[in-house]
């Protein structure tokens, strides 16, 4: 089922849109320093945070301390998160393939760079699991992907949007 944040853009001071991050925890952060974040703001990551990059588990931990510390952040499903879901924690072999091969291979490493598993990781996939397919507001939509103009929010498809 289609999970949907509606949010209003006017509670927030400034809005920034990332996507496709892919580990990248440096980039993050240095865009972070450059806009000057403040707890007026929201971000929103369009998805793609794990995967290819180095440091997929740093950068999940640092939305989760953002969070933590008062900062709006919001962070829309990407394919590669269902990849995570299905290929780390769902435990079928194919699954884990298919996510080796399209860059878990180095999410991975980052998890096992730090020495965690599965149950140490709980804590990330409930955050995969509260991510939405779609973030509206009466001005904008965001999605990882497509949006299908011919269909409501609700009637959109998971794996298009």
């Amino acid at each position: 089922m289609i999970k949907i944040k509606h949010i209003n853009e006017d509670d927030y001071a400034r809005i920034f849109v990332f996507g496709d991050l892919h580990g990248s925890l440096g980039l993050f952060n240095l865009m972070l320093k450059k806009i000057n974040l403040s707890k007026k703001d929201l971000i929103i990551i369009l998805g793609d945070s794990c995967d290819r990059g180095e440091d997929t588990i740093g950068l999940y931990k640092r939305y989760a301390e953002l969070v933590r510390n008062g900062y709006a952040l919001i962070h829309v499903l990407g394919n590669h998160e269902k990849m995570m879901m299905d290929g780390y924690f769902g435990g079928d072999a194919l699954d884990h393939q298919i996510w080796l091969i399209n860059g878990g291979d180095k999410t991975k490493r980052s998890i096992y760079k730090r020495n965690l598993n599965s149950f140490a990781l709980s804590w990330l996939k409930d955050f995969i699991n509260d991510m939405p397919h779609v973030v509206s507001s009466e001005k904008s939509i965001f999605v990882h992907a497509a949006f299908d103009g011919g269909k409501s929010e609700e009637e959109q498809d998971e794996d298009y949007v």
